[in-house]
Order: C-alpha cells, then sequence, then structure tokens
C-alpha cells in the first residue's frame, strides 16, 4: 500500500515538472506575412492563416518631429523583407490593453526592434518582466545615444528603462534653435529700422531744402 501511494506521489510530481519544463520554453521563430504596416511600433500580419496586429515588444518611438520618418523607415524595411519572422516571449503578455499581440519581430534574420534602436528611431520601454535580448537592445541604445542619433537629439528627451550612464543633454541645441530665431527676428529689426531712418532722413533733406528755397 505504501510502495503505491508513494509511486503515485512519483507521478505527480514527475509530471508537474514535465509540466513546468514545457511551460518555460519560448516558442520558435515563425515565419509571418506582412498584411499592412501602420507604423514603426504595429502592424497587421497574417500567422498560421489569421490576420492579427502585433506590436514590437519592449520598443518605444519617442514623440517628436521624426515620427514620420521613423515609420516609412520601418514599414520600408518590412514591405522589402524576404522573410518576416515573429517570436514571442514567454514572460511577455500575450496581449496589450489595445488588444495588439507583443512579440519581437524579425526582418531577414535581424530583429526589427534592435535596427530601430541601433539607429536612434526609438528606444527600450514599456517592460514589465525580465524579457529576452533586454541587455542586447539596451548595449545598442548607448552606442546610439552616444553618437547622437535620431531620437536622441531631441531637447528633454530621457531614457525610460535602461541605465546607460550618459548625461543627456541637448539644451544647448534648443537654445541654438531659439538663438536661429532671434537671429531672424533680428534681421527683420534691423531691416525696419533701416527702413525708417532713410525715410527720416529723406524726409529732412526735404525740409532742408524747401528752408533755403
Amino acid at each position: 500500500m505504501k510502495r503505491a501511494v508513494l509511486l503515485f506521489i512519483s507521478l505527480i510530481v514527475l509530471t508537474n515538472s514535465a509540466y513546468a519544463n514545457e511551460a518555460t520554453i519560448p516558442e520558435e521563430k515563425k515565419e509571418i506575412k506582412l498584411v499592412n504596416c501602420l507604423s514603426s511600433t504595429n502592424s497587421w500580419y497574417e500567422v498560421d492563416g489569421k490576420i492579427k496586429r502585433i506590436r514590437l515588444l519592449a520598443f518605444d518611438q519617442e514623440d517628436g518631429n521624426l515620427n514620420e520618418e521613423i515609420d516609412d523607415y520601418a514599414c520600408n524595411i518590412l514591405k522589402n523583407a524576404k522573410k518576416i519572422e515573429v517570436e514571442y516571449d514567454m514572460k511577455a503578455l500575450e496581449k496589450d490593453k489595445y488588444n495588439r499581440e507583443l512579440a519581437w519581430i524579425y526582418v531577414d534574420g535581424n530583429l526589427l526592434q534592435d535596427i530601430l534602436i541601433k539607429k536612434g528611431y526609438g528606444q527600450v520601454n514599456y517592460v514589465k518582466s525580465d524579457y529576452k535580448y533586454l541587455d542586447h537592445l539596451c548595449a545598442s541604445e548607448k552606442s546610439a545615444i552616444t553618437a547622437k542619433l535620431g531620437i536622441w537629439n531631441y531637447p528633454k528627451v530621457k531614457e525610460q528603462y535602461c541605465k546607460s550612464g550618459i548625461d543627456i543633454n541637448n539644451q544647448e541645441q534648443e537654445k541654438g534653435e531659439l538663438n536661429e530665431e532671434e537671429k531672424v527676428f533680428d534681421l527683420k529689426t534691423l531691416h525696419y529700422l533701416l527702413f525708417i531712418n532713410s525715410g527720416v532722413a529723406l524726409l529732412g533733406l526735404l525740409l532742408f531744402k524747401l528752408k533755403r528755397g
């Protein structure tokens, strides 16, 4: 009787262990097809015969003047790709609040999140757990910050997840832009003053001639 009980318990433990191991194995990359590219962060894809909207996991496109350029760049890569693959991270939520699946997207064997971050076209953000590739993506982000690429030229931009230790200070650029505006304003003021002074001088000359005549 005791042997039977021990055997039963052992079978339960082994079954649970096998299930736990199986549950932690990440899903392999799966080839998908682009249906419609909406932006750099999310698009529609055909996955296993079903149309799904997928958002790039752990990626954030900073709002700013480069948004249209970034979207065009990402969509151009996806539209011209020979092979697009999706990989789901077992530590990530299946979907976000907008019902979009969250995943890693590969374009011709290269991680799209990494391509964009290396170019300064976004940064690591919206991290809820210890996802795969975070260390690699943060290293790419550090390189982009050092080179002041893309969004890292924006005034007041900050790292949201990665802590590169680089002091991002773009106030001088913002001040420079203001100086350009001041220069334009000063030039217009100068032209106006020259016009007034010319008018005053001409009026003085006419009055002088009238007085002499």
